[in-house]
């Protein structure tokens, strides 16, 4: 059975993870953290899509969110 994740709850998870792994006494350029957290998350809205059902896939995001 697969269960079906908001993909805001996705989105949420992804930004949660990757902030946790920033070092807050030498962070990233934002534009590098930008694109850092668009393309992990996408990486894993992509993971998860080989494991959904036909017409139940997530949409890639294209934008960062404020989340």
């Amino acid at each position: 059975i697969v269960m079906y994740e908001p993909r805001e709850q996705v989105i949420k998870e992804v930004t949660a993870q990757y902030l946790d792994t920033l070092d807050v006494t030498n962070l990233p350029a934002v534009p590098e953290m930008v694109g850092q957290l668009f393309t992990t998350t996408n990486d894993r809205l992509q993971a998860m899509n080989t494991s959904m059902p036909k017409g139940m896939t997530y949409r890639m995001t294209d934008t960062i969110t404020n989340y």
